[in-house]
């Protein structure tokens, strides 16, 4: 398995709700939202909610991060983290793909103090193959930060606790572990603030 890069740079935001978020509040962006953005450089480009409806993770496009920053601000959308990042799809499989019987999308959120190196992601990769493979679980992508201490990755797998045991076997850590969906918006009416 070969990574190739397939964006630059963009910027995620995460999200936390309490209470927990439904997907009828994400149904779409309100159209003058969309616009203030777009005036501002910033358009949307996707979402994956946790299936509790509790962790969000954005993906935008923005001149840079203090772009997004002030837009959101401007809209009053509070947001835990915000960093900038690439993509990194293996060749051909996107998130758009049908997910096969049986899988479910899984993402695992993991920060390191030092910064994550071409060899490490190697190795990942080697140690990854085998486990992945026994526990019927595909890498789809792979999201990392620009100061290279985040990375995200988005799998298809029977479910959370086989990709957390793929992880443990393979000697690698990770931080969170959330089954989700992908949903249409990032920055739901009436939850302004949240």
């Amino acid at each position: 398995m070969s990574f190739r890069s397939t964006t630059v740079a963009d910027v995620f935001v995460e999200r936390l709700f309490d209470p927990p978020l439904g997907t009828a509040e994400l149904e779409s962006m309100p159209r003058s939202r969309s616009a203030r953005l777009s005036a501002r450089g910033v358009t949307w480009r996707e979402s994956f909610l946790d299936r509790s409806g509790r962790r969000m993770l954005c993906r935008f496009e923005a001149p840079d991060e203090a772009s997004l920053r002030d837009a959101l601000e401007q809209e009053r959308v509070q947001v835990e983290e915000l960093w900038a990042g690439t993509v990194h799809g293996l060749g051909g499989s996107t998130l758009a793909e049908s997910t096969a019987a049986g899988e479910s999308p899984v993402l695992v959120q993991h920060r390191v103090e030092e910064p994550i190196t071409s060899s490490h992601l190697r190795t990942v990769e080697s140690l990854c193959t085998w486990c992945l493979e026994t526990h019927r679980i595909r890498l789809v992508r792979m999201l990392l930060s620009l100061d290279l201490r985040r990375i995200v990755y988005l799998y298809r797998a029977p479910d959370a606790e086989s990709v957390r045991l793929a992880h443990r076997q393979a000697g690698l850590e990770l931080d969170v572990v959330w089954p989700y969906h992908e949903v249409a918006g990032c920055l739901p009416d009436g939850r302004d603030g949240a």
